[in-house]
């Protein structure tokens, strides 16, 4: 009996066979050599393949942290143990200071919300310049934006506040002395009038708490006419805005 399939199967040897093109992303007619080629192939890539895998060492996947040895100081060279330590310390202090420092800004944000002459006598109790520096930006934006809050900030708070700016611009970092700048050029120029009338009739004042604020203020401002001239004398931010509050204080 006759294979009703045999007269395909010899038009598709004399004609080809469909292939999938990835790269037309559609069917193709395939070249029958093509075909025999693959088939060719085939057999001796399998035999590769098993060579390849005969000749792999076993992979050892017995890598857990149970199942290594555990290491002791004695094993380290000194240097090494030291440096661990080193590190292993600082990490912890680090997260120590980070820890409070954090704390220390959720209180200066209660007080900021109660009133500014709280988070003012705040920062002056807790005596740290680095939850100083973090709130003094609010402080001299207020003042200079004269904002519902700025508008808070009393002259008798500022003149208390002020030794702890003028420490501050001794800092060996340069973003501690921005901050003071700007918070001293705002006190300048937030209380402009009353420090220039003083400076030009002491007795020209308006009532007795006013006269001792705002004369402390100027005392203290022109106390720092020294450190503000040395800080002209430097590159940058800190220069520049030392420059603006010593053109200033010869005004006064």
């Amino acid at each position: 009996m006759a294979d009703p399939n045999a007269k395909d199967r010899k038009t598709n040897e004399q004609h080809g066979f469909i292939k999938w093109d990835m790269k037309k992303k559609k069917y193709v007619m395939a070249d029958p050599q093509e075909d025999e080629i693959l088939r060719q192939q085939q057999p001796q890539q399998h035999k590769l393949k098993q060579k390849e895998n005969a000749e792999r060492p076993e992979w050892n996947n017995d890598f857990s942290p149970e199942s290594q040895p555990p290491v002791n100081d004695s094993d380290l060279p000194d240097g090494n143990v030291d440096d661990v330590t080193q590190i292993t310390s600082g990490h912890k202090k680090m997260t120590v200071i980070l820890g409070n420092r954090l704390i220390q800004a959720k209180a200066a944000h209660t007080f900021w919300r109660k009133s500014p002459n709280s988070l003012i006598s705040y920062l002056i109790r807790t005596n740290d310049d680095a939850t100083t520096v973090d709130v003094l930006p609010f402080l001299s934006s207020g003042i200079k934006n004269k904002t519902e809050k700025g508008k808070q900030v009393t002259m008798g708070a500022c003149l208390d506040f002020l030794p702890v700016l003028q420490r501050i611009l001794d800092s060996k970092y340069e973003d501690y002395i921005v901050a003071s700048l700007d918070m001293i050029l705002g006190i300048l120029r937030n209380w402009w009038q009353e420090l220039v009338a003083l400076g030009q009739n002491p007795l020209n004042s308006r009532g007795l708490q006013c006269s001792r604020s705002t004369s402390g203020i100027y005392t203290s401002i022109v106390s720092m006419t020294d450190d503000i001239n040395k800080l002209r004398k430097r590159d940058g931010k800190i220069g520049s805005k030392a420059k603006v509050i010593g053109d200033l204080l010869q005004k006064l």
